[in-house]
C-alpha cells in the first residue's frame, strides 16, 4: 500500500490548461463563466488585498470541480502510458491510495514517470510502514489474513475546530453557517440557471 499525494495542487493548477477539459463537456457560455470565476483570485491577508497570480482559489467551489477534471484526465493519460500499472488507484481530492503489487524498487520509477508528465503536477510518495498507511482522515492497515482494515482518525485540527465552535455564541455560529450555506446555494443556482442561457 502506498499513497501518492499531489503537492500544492490548488496553487499550481494551470487555469487556462484546466479549462481545455471542460471545453469538451460544456457550452461556450459556461466556459466564459468558469474562466471568470477561476481568474478572479483576490484575497486579503493582514489587512492588505492581493491578487493570486497562479493557480486557483482554494475556497472556491469551482476550484475543486476543475481540479477533479484535470486529475481525472491526468490519471487516465498517465496510467495509459505506463507499462507497470498499480493493481488499484483510488483518488480522494488530491491524494491517491494505491495498491502496488510489483517490485518495490519499481515504485519510485513509477512515481518519477508520473512526475515527468506535467510540470505542475508533482506527487509525493508515502509507503506503508509496519502494515499501516495514513490517508486523509483514516488509517488503513493490513490484517493478519491479508485483507485491509481501516480506522477513522480525528485530527487535533478537527477536534479543536469543533470545540472552538462549541464555545461560540449561537448567533455567530448560526451566521457563519447560514452565510456559507447561502454562498454555496447561490453558486449552484447560478451555474444551474446559466446552463439554460
Amino acid at each position: 500500500m502506498v499513497s501518492f499525494d499531489v503537492a500544492t495542487l490548488f496553487i499550481r493548477l494551470p487555469v487556462m490548461e484546466s479549462l481545455e477539459i471542460p471545453a469538451r463537456l460544456f457550452v461556450e457560455d459556461m466556459l466564459i463563466l468558469f474562466k471568470h470565476v477561476l481568474t478572479s483570485r483576490y484575497f486579503s491577508f493582514g489587512g492588505q488585498f492581493y491578487e493570486q497570480t497562479d493557480g486557483v482559489a482554494m475556497g472556491s467551489p469551482l476550484s475543486s470541480v476543475i481540479m477533479n477534471f484535470l486529475l481525472k484526465d491526468f490519471e487516465e493519460r498517465a496510467l495509459e502510458q505506463t507499462t507497470r500499472k498499480p493493481l488499484n488507484w483510488f483518488r480522494y481530492v488530491d491524494g491517491n491510495f494505491v495498491i502496488w503489487p510489483r517490485v518495490p524498487e519499481k515504485l519510485e520509477t513509477f512515481r518519477d514517470n508520473l512526475n515527468g508528465i506535467h510540470r505542475n503536477i508533482y506527487f509525493i510518495l508515502k509507503a506503508e510502514k509496519g502494515g499501516h498507511l495514513h490517508f486523509p482522515d483514516i488509517e488503513i492497515h493490513r490484517r493478519l489474513d491479508g485483507s485491509l482494515g481501516h480506522k477513522v482518525l480525528l485530527s487535533t485540527l478537527h477536534t479543536s475546530a469543533h470545540s472552538h465552535m462549541a464555545r461560540l455564541p449561537i448567533t455567530k455560529l448560526s451566521f457563519d453557517f447560514i452565510f456559507h450555506f447561502l454562498h454555496l446555494l447561490i453558486s449552484v443556482l447560478f451555474l444551474f440557471l446559466c446552463s439554460f442561457i
